[in-house]
């Protein structure tokens, strides 16, 4: 539970740092769908056998590294589809701060986890294979990190380029500048669930001008 509330509290930290609170009051049910979705798996965990409690956590650990990765892969081969760059947005507010805290913190994790194994002789097979799917886990979670956050984000020939994702203009419906911030553009996906819909990206404001042409003749306003 400890847990899980700094979870929380980083990401209302973060939002609210890059957009303001009002935004970052917007994203917190997208925080706490995911908390109740992991919630609920360590729930259903637990009503296992302890050995195959074990089991399942290695298979969501390794099945989660394996999605991360690939992620990554995907991104990089669209990013090579997208066109050439129209405007460089930079990265975001603090991106470099949040993307090396977060590298450190995933490395030292998954480090500790895949030595945990070999120092203590006692643990159940079981165990030790969680341990390590575990690390392998943190590890490709700190890659990933590193995508999000220290990768420039920008407006390409094919759609843009922001959060570790590569959004063709078919995937955006539309835009609109915040009123209460003029510089954070937000961008609604077409995706099934509602609370998934609202991209926020930072536009430096010497770039807003170039940025609204650019949307403005591959997309809607809403």
């Amino acid at each position: 539970m400890e847990l899980m509330l700094i979870i929380i509290i980083g990401c209302y930290v973060i939002v609210s740092y890059q957009f303001g609170r009002k935004i970052a009051l917007r994203r917190l049910p997208v925080i706490f769908v995911c908390l109740a979705l992991g919630i609920g798996l360590i729930i259903l965990t637990r009503l296992l056998p302890r050995q195959w409690q074990d089991f399942v956590w290695s298979g969501f650990f390794i099945i989660s590294s394996l999605f991360l990765w690939a992620n990554i892969a995907i991104l990089y081969r669209r990013i090579a589809q997208a066109g050439d760059i129209l405007l460089d947005i930079g990265r975001p507010q603090g991106g470099i701060v949040f993307g090396i805290t977060g590298i450190v913190c995933a490395l030292f994790a998954g480090g500790s986890f895949i030595i945990k194994p070999f120092t203590s002789g006692d643990i159940e097979t079981a165990r030790q294979v969680e341990n390590i799917s575990s690390g392998l886990f943190w590890l490709s979670l700190g890659a990933h990190l590193f995508v999000i956050y220290l990768l420039r984000w920008s407006i390409r020939k094919c759609g843009i380029l922001a959060y570790g994702q590569m959004l063709k203009w078919a995937k955006i419906e539309g835009f609109h500048w915040d009123t209460a911030r003029p510089s954070t553009l937000v961008l609604k996906i077409k995706r099934f669930l509602p609370l998934w819909q609202s991209l926020y990206i930072k536009v430096p404001s010497d770039k807003i001008d170039t940025a609204a042409e650019i949307l403005e003749s591959n997309l809607p306003v809403t």
